[in-house]
């Protein structure tokens, strides 16, 4: 696995019942990803790896 800083992080989701369910992630966190999965992009000579989870 690799351990990634995390640089955004999109906005609540809503649960079923319409409640808003908050992200357990912030800004400035320390993650693991997975070796596979998430795409690689590359932004003024940095790479970053965009990873959707729902």
């Amino acid at each position: 696995m690799n351990s990634r800083k995390v640089v955004d992080v999109g906005p609540d989701l809503h649960g079923k019942d319409g409640k808003l369910l908050p992200v357990a992630i912030k800004e400035g966190d320390t993650v693991l990803l997975p070796d596979y999965g998430g795409t690689e992009v590359e932004l003024d000579h940095k790479e970053y790896v965009s990873i959707c989870s729902f």
